[in-house]
């Protein structure tokens, strides 16, 4: 059976190393039905190039029988997505689906075309929000075209007042004395220290704090940002308990039953601004050796580079493609086998708006 969990960035090094023949499909789905129809002209169009390449027949269809029931297997998993990738090797068979793929490639070669994998499991292409009411906490799993909301445990409180009724905090009762006599089941006059208002907060803190230990648990091997929907107040008293070490700094301000699908919209606006650590000090570096052999911006010579492991960074621009898509590819695959690091970045990004750009080792 093929693997079909979520694809993370981590696994492009395991399938830049592996052996050819390499076929990768990606196919834009717009409809379900159209699945085995395209799966089928994309087996054949392999076959064809795998017969270009003098492999034995019986290698062809020991690497062709699994794609053709994938179809199959993908019904019968009920799943469904907006395109789907499919990777296969002597030693590999994946398949998982992504929310966007701009075109159509069926290829086959001595390597995966990885570089349009790159630009989609890229440094933020996956963040979380989470919208923070007294009412209602939902979390929601995002990317640059989807938005769909996660169940949280079933442990985890998500209104204020429920919360409340079902688990009153000690502190309540503390810092509390009864004044004047007793008379039978009358305790007097209550008095306390604190006002309603801190005892309001205390509340919600506590609240958030259960709330936190759900989030992290249901987020705790994400390396994706998060982000805060809520009113300032809230905001602020929720980052007190947070314990999510990937929290940004910015955050979408107003009451989330508000904001609808501007919701997304907002927190993506957030997203692409912020630029995760490993990112910046990637940049900071380019920037330090900028217009020193150690700095290239033209392909053919970072390709020769990252083959002998020289390219300690590679920059390639998420847009791009064209006559080089092969040299690029190429180049990505060689930084990642000697540990280098590949970022893909929007043009506004990019040192110069160029289509590549590497920081060398040496």
């Amino acid at each position: 059976m093929p693997q079909s969990a979520e694809f993370a960035a981590q696994d492009l090094k395991v399938l830049a190393a592996a052996a050819p023949p390499c076929i990768t499909i990606l196919l834009p789905l717009p409809e379900p039905l159209e699945i085995r129809i395209r799966l089928k002209n994309a087996v054949r169009h392999a076959e064809k190039s795998l017969k270009e390449r003098n492999v034995r027949p019986e290698e062809i269809e020991a690497l062709l029988q699994p794609v053709q029931a994938l179809a199959e297997t993908i019904e019968a998993e009920g799943r469904w997505g907006n395109a789907l990738v499919v990777l296969r090797s002597p030693a590999v068979f994946r398949h998982f689906w992504v929310r966007r793929m701009p075109r159509e490639i069926v290829a086959v070669g001595e390597q995966f075309a990885l570089r349009p994998l790159l630009s989609l499991f890229s440094g933020t292409s996956i963040f979380y929000v989470l919208a923070l009411s007294q009412k209602h906490i939902h979390l929601f799993r995002c990317t640059e075209d989807s938005f769909e909301r996660v169940k949280l445990p079933d442990s985890v409180p998500v209104n204020l007042n429920v919360w409340l009724r079902t688990r009153q905090p000690d502190h309540v009762l503390d810092n509390r004395a009864f004044g004047g006599p007793s008379a039978g089941s009358m305790k007097g006059v209550m008095f306390g220290t604190s006002t309603d208002r801190e005892d309001k907060e205390e509340n919600l803190l506590h609240f958030f704090r259960e709330v936190d230990k759900g989030v992290h648990n249901a987020l705790k091997d994400a390396a994706a940002p998060l982000v805060l929907a809520g009113v300032e107040y809230e905001v602020a008293l929720y980052r007190r308990v947070n314990t999510y070490p990937r929290l940004l700094d910015a955050a979408v301000y107003g009451s989330p039953e508000s904001f609808g699908s501007e919701l997304h919209a907002r927190a993506l606006q957030i997203v692409q601004e912020y630029s995760p650590e490993p990112l910046r000090s990637a940049l900071a570096q380019l920037e330090r050796y900028r217009g020193s052999s150690r700095v290239s911006f033209d392909v053919e010579q970072t390709l020769q580079a990252a083959h002998f492991g020289r390219v300690a960074n590679l920059f390639l621009r998420r847009d791009n493609s064209g006559s080089d898509d092969d040299k690029i590819n190429g180049a990505a695959i060689q930084t990642l086998l000697h540990g280098g690091q590949v970022f893909v970045l929007n043009p506004e990004q990019m040192p110069d708006g160029a289509t590549l750009a590497a920081l060398l080792r040496y």
